[in-house]
């Protein structure tokens, strides 16, 4: 059995970021590997075997500012904003203009310290850091600097090409100095991990020298995390759309506007349509968000459900007839598929994805998972509705199961424990 130290800042407790890690974990282990996990001690500070954890100033300033935070379960503690007046703006300017790479680089310090620990401690063979946020894959090179061990850097979300802070592209010199930090990680990696076909086109283009260095390994599901038993789809006359997730929430320029409109377009135009129609959002709304759909929500169409459990969310999704999938647009193809997609794609329903072009339309189309629409096209959102309710038989855009093991988290695993091989003989 080899020891790798993973970096790692998302890691349950904390859902959102964290599910790749958790599977990557669960299955090395068979694999010849014993995961040392490096993470923070914002979003808990629960015992987790072989977990360790670094204290970092983002936990300090909640503490401050935030004490109802300190009463939350620490799943929901990346949702409960901090809202004193004058604070948020003021740190939010703060984290534009001054803590680069990003806003959780208060951790580098006392993790370093943590790391350097836990390799003397454990004898280990081989770094690996996860990004978002970014400062994980700097805190893994000041490893790797101090040490001499191979490192892997992982790419969840590309950095400076699809930022996940649109913001960063407005801001020359701050672009200038991430760029920077970008090509010193992928100059310094052994091995550089993108997720999408995207990313990795991206990265071989601006950074030729680290193309023979590249690997494309998926993001997936992992069928021990799906319920046991399937939860059919409801036979009650309504058509079901169901979506899970936030929107806003999960990044600024996301929004069901759009959407919404497209839905009204459609049910003034084919009305026998209203009574038959349902959408099911499962998730946080903001309240512009609640505003676009009071509408529909008054005329029985739109159901809002709120936030639940991941279990539950799983739920909502098998009694779909269809699920809702809904990204933002971009200037450049998007390089990032959401990790909801995945689990989309495990329920073997039809997927209505309102869509830019990028690594989630490519993927969707390749697999004849559902419908491609671009989120902004009111137009193609009312005719979508209309060729999936009007279709004879869903079946087409079902995909089977054999299509998807390569999206299995333990053959994801594989074939990261394959690239650990690699790496430690040379």
């Amino acid at each position: 059995m080899k020891d790798a130290l993973f970096v790692a800042y998302h890691y349950p407790p904390m859902i959102a970021g964290s599910a790749r890690v958790k599977g990557l974990v669960r299955y090395l282990p068979e694999l010849g590997y014993q995961p040392h996990i490096l993470t923070a001690t914002t979003y808990g500070k629960e015992p987790y075997p072989q977990v360790y954890r670094a204290h970092e100033l983002l936990g300090l300033y909640r503490l401050l500012f935030n004490w109802k935070q300190r009463d939350l379960p620490s799943v929901q503690r990346s949702f409960d904003r901090t809202r004193v007046w004058g604070v948020r703006n003021f740190v939010r300017q703060c984290k534009r203009l001054m803590l680069v790479p990003d806003g959780q680089m208060g951790w580098l310090p006392h993790a370093l310290w943590v790391g350097l620990r836990l390799i003397r401690q454990h004898r280990i063979q081989v770094l690996y850091s996860t990004a978002p946020p970014f400062s994980s894959h700097l805190l893994a090179m000041g490893l790797q600097m101090l040490t001499g061990l191979p490192w892997v850097a992982d790419f969840r979300d590309t950095w400076t090409y699809d930022p996940l802070e649109g913001a960063l592209l407005d801001l020359p010199m701050r672009l200038k100095m991430e760029r920077w930090m970008e090509k010193m990680v992928l100059r310094r990696a052994n091995r550089v991990i993108v997720v999408t076909d995207v990313a990795r086109e991206d990265f071989a283009n601006r950074y030729p020298s680290v193309a023979d260095r590249l690997m494309l390994i998926p993001n997936g599901f992992d069928p021990e995390d799906l319920p046991e038993q399937t939860t059919p789809t409801v036979h009650d006359g309504r058509f079901r759309v169901v979506y899970t997730g936030s929107f806003s929430h999960s990044h600024i320029s996301r929004s069901p506007t759009c959407f919404f409109e497209g839905v009204k377009q459609f049910v003034n135009r084919q009305t026998h349509w209203a009574q038959i129609l349902e959408i099911v959002i499962v998730g946080s709304l903001s309240v512009e968000e609640r505003r676009c759909a009071t509408e529909l929500v008054q005329a029985g169409i739109v159901k809002l459900v709120g936030s639940v459990s991941r279990r539950e969310a799983i739920a909502w999704q098998q009694r779909a007839d269809v699920l809702l999938l809904v990204d933002h647009i971009r200037e450049v193809p998007a390089s990032n598929i959401p990790g909801k997609c995945y689990e989309y794609l495990a329920s073997h329903k039809p997927i209505f994805a309102l869509v830019p072009e990028g690594a989630t339309r490519r993927l969707i189309e390749a697999l004849k998972a559902g419908i491609c629409v671009f989120p902004d096209d009111v137009d193609a959102i009312d005719k979508g509705l209309e060729r999936l309710l009007t279709a004879q038989s869903l079946d087409a855009w079902r995909v089977p199961g054999d299509h998807l093991l390569r999206f299995h988290h333990r053959t994801i695993s594989a074939q990261l424990a394959q690239c650990f091989d690699e790496i430690i003989k040379t």
